[in-house]
């Protein structure tokens, strides 16, 4: 059971602020349904050090920091951005880390740079103020962040500002 894992409740508390870690992973489950993988077709992914070692998205994450996966429209990015959510809410290796996943369509729009699109998906599960736990999880590296279509930001002044928020936060 994938949700098994994500079963116990388990509170994060900094100072006056309570964030539903769990709660937050079944919303995340709920919000993004598996996709059925025989609607897509099979992919392999290798590590830029082992090209003769198949592995997957999620582990190459855990590995390397981050990934960047390229293609043309309905190559399946978004599909691969998505399984690597569901994964990070159901596997116990990914279990001190935050998934946030932050559609791009989406910035600009509701969030105006990537620190409140964070905010802005964990604030429903949180009680007080959230800037200070998204501060030092964010310094410790506890979030695994998933960002879905830079093309798709609505304008090139927001995305320009993706760029340079983007470089700001990987510093």
């Amino acid at each position: 059971n994938e949700l098994m894992g994500c079963e116990r409740m388990e509170l994060c508390h900094h100072d006056d602020v309570a964030l539903r870690f769990d709660d937050y992973r079944k919303h995340l489950l709920c919000l993004y349904p598996t996709y059925s993988a025989n609607q897509y077709i099979e992919r392999k992914i290798y590590p830029k050090d082992e090209s003769d070692k198949k592995t997957d998205a999620l582990d190459i994450l855990l590995n390397e920091k981050s990934i960047l996966v390229l293609g043309e429209a309905g190559y399946g990015k978004t599909y691969e951005a998505i399984t690597l959510i569901q994964k990070a809410c159901s596997n116990e290796n990914t279990r001190n880390l935050i998934p946030v996943f932050l559609p791009l369509q989406e910035y600009g729009l509701l969030y105006l740079d990537i620190i409140s699109g964070i905010k802005h998906k964990l604030s429903p599960f949180s009680e007080g103020n959230i800037d200070k736990i998204i501060e030092t999880k964010l310094r410790n590296g506890e979030f695994l962040l998933v960002f879905d279509g830079i093309d798709d930001i609505s304008q090139d002044i927001f995305r320009t500002k993706f760029h340079v928020d983007f470089k700001n936060l990987s510093a």
